[in-house]
Order: C-alpha cells, then sequence, then structure tokens
C-alpha cells in the first residue's frame, strides 16, 4: 500500500494578513495543492496566504503511478480587539487609572512624553488633555493597537461683579458670579461663609 504524502505547514497559525510554505514528503515529487483558491502545481514548497482558516489537500502519485494524498491546516488567528477603560476625564493635577484588556495580557501605553510596559493597569497624570497609544498581542502573537484620550479639563475662571463696591454700615448688597458649575462659596475678611 503506498505511503500517504505528508504536508507540512511552516507556520501553522497566522495572523491575518501573513503567509507560510507548505512542504511535502512521499511520492514522486510533482503535486497538485487544492483549497483556499487556484490550485497550485509543482515540486513544493508552495506559499499560502488563506484569508480564513484553511485546510490544504495535496494529490500526487507514487513511483508505480499510484495516487496519494494528504493534507495540511493553517490556522488563521483573530486578531485581538483591545478596550481601555478608566477615568478619561481629570482635573488638574489629578491623577487616573487606565485598564486595558482583549489582549494576552503584555501592553505598551505611550503617550505625554511616557512609555510604559505591564500587564494592562497603568497610572497616569497628564498635565495636560492626552492621547494614549495601546499595543498588544493575542495569545498567537497577532498585533493590535488603540487610543484612549485623557481630558484634563480647564480650571474654570469666576466673574464676581458687585451691585454696590461700597455700602453702608448695616446695608446689604447684590454679587453676582458667573462661571464654574453654579454652586458657590463666598467667604468675607473675617472667614464667615
Amino acid at each position: 500500500v503506498p505511503a500517504a504524502l505528508v504536508a507540512t505547514a511552516a507556520t501553522p497559525v497566522l495572523c491575518p494578513g501573513g503567509s507560510t510554505t507548505l512542504s511535502i514528503s512521499g511520492g514522486t515529487g510533482s503535486y497538485t495543492v487544492t483549497g483556499g483558491g487556484q490550485p497550485l502545481s509543482g515540486p513544493g514548497p508552495f506559499t499560502v496566504a488563506p484569508t480564513a482558516t484553511t485546510t490544504y489537500v495535496v494529490s500526487g502519485t507514487s513511483a508505480a503511478g499510484c495516487p496519494l494524498s494528504g493534507s495540511a491546516t493553517v490556522t488563521v488567528a483573530p486578531t485581538p480587539v483591545l478596550s481601555v477603560s478608566g477615568g478619561l476625564r481629570i482635573c488638574p493635577g489629578s491623577s487616573t487609572t487606565l485598564t486595558v484588556g482583549g489582549g494576552a495580557g503584555n501592553y505598551t501605553l505611550t503617550g505625554g512624553g511616557q512609555t510604559l510596559t505591564g500587564a494592562g493597569t497603568f497610572a497616569l497624570s497628564p498635565l495636560e488633555t492626552t492621547t494614549y497609544t495601546v499595543s498588544g498581542a493575542s495569545a498567537a502573537g497577532c498585533p493590535a493597537s488603540t487610543t484612549a484620550t485623557v481630558e484634563v479639563e480647564n480650571v474654570a475662571v469666576l466673574q464676581v461683579q458687585f451691585a454696590s463696591e461700597s455700602i453702608c454700615l448695616g446695608d446689604s448688597s447684590i454679587i453676582r458670579v458667573a462661571g464654574g458649575t453654579g454652586r458657590y462659596t463666598l467667604r468675607g475678611n473675617g472667614g464667615n461663609d
């Protein structure tokens, strides 16, 4: 009974857009490869670039002219989708923590003059609104990246207007304040609210 052909993928697991070579042993040395598109013929090795997981079937003949076949599967791993969570809006002088997920657990964060690496938790204290780029990879080594912007809010400038800048003892005046969130605390020289 003729031995089957042995087809071997140099890289059995690819990232999207990758390629690999199929090497075949056995038979007379002339083969046809089908699967994933146009058939390939010749002595090999054959370069293949599947867009999805594909099983390639190899056919050939023995020295006696008997048909032989074999197969090899090339898996296309998905591209990871990274996610970033945490405080994306802070006050000046404050800090925030961003948590990254979706990859194999080792990430690089760049931005604001920093380059940090870690398992996915990053403490940041940007002085101004900053966009950070986070890169990582899947367990299969497929790379991915995403961005996250930490917004540093502007310090509110309050505008204060007195209805009367000078009053007599016992009289009152109206003070109008604009800017901020609309809740204010007023303190006089004596320290009373």
